[in-house]
């Protein structure tokens, strides 16, 4: 995963473009990389977000097996 500073930067403006062409999209993120959350949330165009529940990671909401 990447820093929210090197998302900003070089991965923001390309994934707004592929949501763009599709008229918008679902992401997901990895349990190493729920510190995007809140940039990844203001994407122009997202529909959704999938928070993957990893091995050797809390999960994602409490109270989840």
């Amino acid at each position: 995963m990447t820093s929210v500073k090197y998302f900003e930067s070089w991965g923001r403006e390309p994934a707004e473009r592929v949501l763009a062409a599709f008229d918008g999209g679902v992401l997901h993120i990895h349990g190493n990389g729920r510190h995007l959350l809140e940039a990844v949330s203001s994407l122009r165009g997202l529909k959704a977000i999938f928070l993957g529940d990893d091995k050797d990671f809390p999960t994602a909401l409490r109270g989840t097996p």
